[in-house]
């Protein structure tokens, strides 16, 4: 299947660019393929010139993938070795991603970060990059264990977007579930997917509505199934940019739509909310534009009594509605 396809590329390169980094003098392609997950397989079984050179091409594309990501993949020949490809060596160097010297955090952003930290740290080492790891020791490569800990997070829209994305190029249509706020049941869709669009850490889907008959937007995180393609049926896009409508939809959403929080000054809420809307005025009040009055209180509700809504009235009844929703989810009163 192309999804699993696609996961097992991701986890490849991901264990890819883990064993380059933990690599301090670099590896040769040979210990690579031996030892990387994805690779390690397909090199054990590769028994011709044919098979090496397919796997050879993979690798290849890989490294070509990584990069245009912005990683840069260092190649060196050690000096006995120069013009002899199978001693070509492979590294990431840790120190091109340090943090240039003028660049400063707060006290409260160096929390924030510490944080974040420890949340990747929980999630440890996928069991493929450990195997790479322990591969490497037994080669009698030193690897740098500052690694462990380290774990790519994919957020639930992953699946979906895959999905969507690949019956979009079909010109298909696409079933799902998609349960819009205030409701407690999803509906089922028929839509043909048009164009994709993430918007400060959210997917959206510009699709056309089969039985509205007219163009809708959806959320990828208010989908609640895996979308599946709705049988041979096709719709051929027009020449428009939908990619841009879809933006310049959310934009005039945006522009027409603000509400007034109050935020606790040094709070957490401040260093983040500012981060991404603009700085307090002197009465630490903060003017936010929004599409989605739901998924700002869902966004707001967060931070608790360190904000509080001024306006609009409905922003208010939202973020009244989840915290009544959460007392009660831990035996509180749904009065007051």
């Amino acid at each position: 299947m192309a999804d699993d396809a696609k996961t097992a590329k991701v986890r490849r390169q991901f264990g890819l660019i883990l064993t380059l980094i933990s690599s301090r003098f670099g590896l040769t392609k040979e210990e690579i393929l031996s030892s990387v997950e994805g690779y390690k397989s397909q090199f054990e079984i590769a028994n011709t010139e044919t098979k090496k050179e397919s796997l050879y091409q993979v690798f290849e594309r890989d490294k070509d993938e990584i990069r245009a990501l912005g990683i840069i993949i260092e190649t060196f020949s050690v000096e006995d070795a120069w013009g002899d490809n199978q001693n070509t060596r492979y590294r990431i160097v840790e120190e091109d991603y340090d943090f240039p010297s003028d660049v400063t955090f707060s006290g409260t952003e160096m929390a924030l970060l510490r944080l974040a930290g420890e949340a990747w740290r929980d999630g440890s080492l996928s069991l493929d990059s450990r195997h790479a790891l322990t591969k490497l020791r037994s080669l009698g490569i030193t690897v740098s264990e500052p690694l462990i800990g380290l774990a790519p997070r994919i957020n639930a829209d992953g699946a979906v977007f895959e999905a969507l994305k690949d019956v979009m190029d079909r010109n298909g249509y696409a079933t799902f579930l998609y349960l819009k706020p205030g409701t407690s049941e999803p509906s089922l869709r028929t839509a043909a997917p048009l164009a994709l669009l993430n918007r400060r850490g959210l997917w959206y889907v510009l699709a056309f509505d089969s039985n509205a008959q007219a163009e809708r937007t959806f959320l990828l995180s208010r989908i609640v199934n895996h979308p599946k393609r709705s049988g041979t049926k096709v719709h051929e896009p027009g020449s428009a940019d939908y990619a841009a409508a879809l933006e310049a939809e959310l934009d005039a959403m945006d522009a027409a739509n603000t509400a007034t929080v109050w935020v606790e000054p040094e709070s957490d809420a401040a260093v983040r909310l500012t981060a991404a809307y603009g700085a307090l005025d002197q009465d630490s009040k903060l003017n936010i534009h929004y599409s989605d009055i739901h998924l700002l209180a869902d966004e707001l509700t967060e931070y608790g009594s360190t904000v509080r809504a001024i306006s609009p009235d409905t922003l208010q009844a939202g973020l009244a509605d989840r915290y009544r929703a959460i007392a009660l989810a831990h035996g509180g009163s749904t009065h007051g």
